[in-house]
């Protein structure tokens, strides 16, 4: 169930609203590539990955956790029914990376790219009927990291953001 969701999430992000510029980086994208599907990425557009095993160098990329930030599937309520059905909560980490010159210049890019998916997630949670088993789609907020590679401003940097996204779901037989 935890992947069905997690790819669920990832075809939302397949919108023009993802790649769009804004007032951080107004360039915006070329496009998105769902490297989840078998696409392969490309530099310049929104490289959408559902495993985070495999970092890839191409940027920018939006990946679902990585070995640092990881999901978390977690009990809400049991429920008495006779298949033994229970309400779950998916917490999981969107984590983006950036890469520019600069290290200001990747902020801006991964900073722009949180607050389209924070848009694109907060649009589709107040949407009803995104999956039958979702109950609640939630964005808890985005927050920076710091993941320099370069420190001058003509150095090549590499920036990461986290859009942090709660899924309460129905887990039908307990399964």
């Amino acid at each position: 169930m935890i992947t069905v969701i997690q790819s669920r999430i990832l075809a939302l992000l397949n919108v023009p609203a993802l790649y769009a510029g804004g007032t951080d980086y107004s360039g915006g994208w070329t496009g998105v590539k769902n490297v989840y599907s078998g696409t392969t990425a490309v530099s310049g557009y929104v490289n959408l990955h559902l495993s985070h095993e495999k970092m890839e160098p191409i940027r920018p990329a939006v990946y679902m956790g990585t070995k640092t930030y990881q999901y978390q599937d977690v009990l809400k309520h049991d429920m008495i029914t006779a298949d033994g059905s229970q309400i779950r909560c998916l917490y999981q980490p969107l984590v983006i990376v950036c890469k520019d010159t600069g290290l200001m210049n990747a902020q801006k890019q991964a900073n722009q790219l949180a607050s389209n998916i924070q848009g694109i997630l907060n649009l589709q949670a107040s949407r009803r009927g995104l999956n039958n088993n979702w109950i609640v789609l939630t964005v808890k907020g985005k927050r920076m990291t710091q993941s320099a590679t370069g420190s001058d401003a003509s150095d090549v940097a590499e920036a990461r953001a986290i859009v942090d996204i709660e899924v309460t779901y129905l887990n039908a037989n307990g399964a």
